[in-house]
């Protein structure tokens, strides 16, 4: 795994790399075009938690490692869709205030196909249920959907 977060440095290392160490070439050709499609906000708040990801996996035990199976098997298509699951879980966030869990959700939100008048109604009925504390966690959501459609188009 790359620990380069520049993506000039990437670019060179894409350039300057041998055929024999192709997986971390793929991996650099990755990370650069993360940089170029996709915002600072979504860079920062994606690779910090990869690479706290990786970092618990490697002492985790087997309830912990359950526990990370169970959040991402939730969110897989059942008698909701998987866009119905993640405007959910996007909602429970902003009612509990973790700007971590917001960005998730509104990512994959974004993946899912959520369009901008689902996500306001979204953003209301998070706004409803947690009251006026939400309102920050709401500017910050806006920003960072907002920087996900930049990437999109």
């Amino acid at each position: 795994m790359l620990l380069c977060n520049d993506p000039i440095k990437i670019r060179e290392f894409i350039t300057l790399c041998p055929p024999l160490i192709s997986k971390q070439r793929r991996e650099a050709s990755r990370l650069y075009q993360t940089y170029i499609i996709m915002g600072k906000l979504i860079n920062d708040f994606e690779s910090y938690r990869n690479k706290m990801n990786d970092r618990i996996m490697e002492t985790a035990n087997t309830n912990i490692k359950r526990f990370f199976a169970l959040d991402t098997t939730t969110y897989t298509d059942g008698a909701l869709n998987v866009k119905t699951k993640e405007m959910l879980g996007l909602v429970a966030s902003m009612v509990l205030r973790c700007d971590d869990c917001i960005k998730y959700h509104l990512g994959k939100c974004h993946e899912a196909g959520v369009n901008h008048d689902e996500m306001n109604e979204v953003f209301m009925i998070a706004n409803l249920v947690g009251g006026s504390i939400v309102i920050p966690h709401y500017r910050r959501a806006v920003e960072y959907w907002d920087e996900l459609n930049e990437g999109a188009n």
